[in-house]
């Protein structure tokens, strides 16, 4: 009883669009106010994951911190658990981590995945993050007129969110013709039924008479009510609002109300109920971009967008992702920021001004994107660019030269490269060098220094090497064969999100370990695969084809090979091929 209460408590406070701290807080409180002891609460649901509720609010309690040590693997693998049971508390939850990327990587598809499949139950939250993901293109085409008649169902419905939102469409014209007299009157419905959003955007109206006339009074009125709620641009807001009064009244005032912070003066877009305000949580993100990619672009402002451009490269690269899904990634980087490839191709044509213009280019042409495939061109310019020192060029030709893609393999170029980077104290360089090491690639084989430089890779926290230290240990590698260690690197690795790391600690528990629990291991590759680890996908296939601790189905072997040889998995790619031959 007391279980249901408390996830029927979060799901209403999660379809009110709470999230993140605000509902920690709120939910703290709750228990709290009800005398309930959470280590209690905590301790009966290690003992009884009897249902769908019970084992979403242990992921809860593990996520949050509350009774035990915070655990963001662990929690995220009780989320998927429940989730796949049709608990709608998980899958919400689940949309909101796989979107902002919260302790796992941003994850647009599955983002989509989750929202679609809870609109498809009925579910206003869901589909109000579905009609989000139409009008952005949040792994999905964007289809403005199916996000419209979305948003629409939900405002029918009497949803202030959705209702908030169709004012947003009206005021935008997505999906449908300007028409700013019915945005007003809608958010205007909506703040009445107190959505901070729509509070603040009804501020903003009356604060510039915007389809609306000017009124200072009722733009404060409306301000403060979304303020009392915690929206932080309305508090921002408050304050210049009230200087601006206090100023054209000819006031004293004290200096406190000086002290002004930089504010967003932007509509807002409540994007769900859940993922609460893309707009608002993102707009130093994403709308500089979205306003600079046009024909009135500043010199300026496009160097910085190339910039943002290679440094994601760089971040997806730094933490190991493989070519397929850098590149997914990449262009799931740029469709959500409404980039036009073509506009930056073109003006990467012309402005080979520095190293990462250069890899941009080339980038662009080996992709394919904005242009036709040019991966001779692209490789000349990845050249061109590391001699100018650009790491992102130097990490992609180490790979292309370490697997002969479309060009000749060689281990030398490999091997100097590597060294040239973690002399630049560059950590996947560092690692790159350690592999060389360890299997001679380019150098002599020398397992000692191949320990070294993953002991001092690990050592600076980053969780790859964490996890290739725990192989060392597991495999005697530089080091004796220790098997305590190994799983102790294997489980901070995974603590860390690191998708190898969680893959790894699933191989222990399958059998490299002392501690065999196939469900665990099960678990876990579910966990990594669900990361997009290919070697988890690939051993969760193989546990689905054979039964192996789990009930057999070749369906989801299927499946999970295919998602495997997508990433260029060989093991993954010879498997499909047998079973769809059956």
């Amino acid at each position: 009883m007391v279980v249901d209460e408390l996830v029927d408590f979060i799901f209403k406070e999660l379809n009110e669009g709470k999230n993140g701290e605000p509902l920690k807080q709120k939910f703290l409180n709750y228990i709290n106010n009800r005398m309930i002891i959470s280590q209690e609460i905590y301790n009966w649901l290690l003992n009884n994951q009897c249902n769908s509720n019970s084992i979403y609010l242990l992921g809860c309690f593990y996520y949050n911190g509350i009774g035990t040590v915070s655990n963001k693997i662990m929690a995220i693998n009780l989320y998927h658990k429940a989730a796949e049971l049709e608990n709608i508390v998980a899958q919400l939850v689940l949309t909101d981590i796989y979107f902002f990327g919260k302790g796992v990587d941003k994850n647009y598809y599955m983002a989509f995945k989750l929202s679609k499949k809870l609109a498809e139950r009925g579910h206003a939250c869901g589909t109000n993050n579905l009609a989000f993901c139409y009008e952005k293109g949040i792994g999905t085409d964007i289809d403005k007129q199916k996000a419209f008649e979305l948003y629409k169902k939900v405002a029918d419905s009497g949803n202030s969110t959705g209702i908030c939102n169709l004012g947003w469409c009206y005021y935008n014209g997505i999906g449908t013709e300007i028409n700013k007299q019915k945005a007003f009157e809608l958010y205007q419905k909506a703040a009445i039924l107190k959505n901070d959003v729509a509070q603040y955007n009804l501020t903003l109206l009356y604060e510039n008479g915007d389809g609306i006339e000017k009124n200072v009074d009722q733009a404060i009125y409306w301000c403060e009510k979304s303020a009392e709620q915690g929206n932080n641009d309305a508090q921002n807001k408050l304050k210049v609002l009230k200087c601006y009064y206090l100023t054209m009244t000819n006031t004293q005032f004290n200096s406190d109300n000086t002290d002004l912070l930089i504010v967003n003066n932007n509509l807002l877009h409540v994007s769900s109920q859940h993922i609460q305000n893309f707009d608002k949580i993102n707009i130093k993100e994403i709308e500089p971009t979205t306003k600079n990619i046009n024909k009135n672009i500043f010199e300026g402002d496009l160097i910085k967008v190339v910039d943002e451009l290679v440094d994601f490269i760089f971040k997806e690269l730094d933490e190991g992702k493989n070519e397929v899904l850098v590149k997914q990634n990449f262009l799931n980087y740029i469709n959500n920021r409404m980039i036009i490839s073509q506009e930056i191709y073109n003006w990467l044509l012309n402005n080979q001004c520095n190293s990462n213009s250069i890899y941009l280019l080339g980038c662009f042409y080996y992709n394919g994107i904005g242009t036709a495939s040019n991966k001779s061109k692209a490789i000349n310019l990845y050249h061109k660019a590391a001699e100018l020192e650009n790491i992102v060029a130097q990490l992609v030709l180490t790979d292309l030269y370490f697997f002969g893609k479309d060009v000749d393999k060689d281990y030398n170029i490999t091997f100097e490269l590597s060294k040239k980077l973690a002399e630049g104290g560059h950590a996947r360089g560092m690692i790159n060098l350690a592999v060389c090491y360890e299997k001679g690639i380019g150098t002599d084989i020398d397992e000692q220094k191949a320990f070294e430089l993953y002991q001092k890779v690990a050592d600076s926290g980053n969780s790859t090497g964490i996890c290739n230290l725990g192989w060392c240990y597991y495999n005697g590698i530089g080091i004796d064969v220790n098997t305590n260690m190994a799983f102790k690197f294997f489980q901070k690795a995974a603590d860390l999100g690191n998708s190898d790391g969680v893959n790894s600690l699933g191989s222990y528990y399958y059998g490299i370990g002392t501690d065999i629990s196939k469900q665990m291991a099960y678990e876990l590759y579910q966990m990594a695969a669900n990361l997009e680890n290919d070697l988890a996908q690939y051993n969760l296939a193989l546990m689905y084809e054979n039964g192996d601790g789990i009930k057999k189905d070749i369906n989801q072997a299927i499946y999970w090979y295919k998602k495997s040889a997508e990433q260029e998995n060989e093991d993954a790619q010879c498997k499909l091929k047998v079973l769809l031959k059956k």
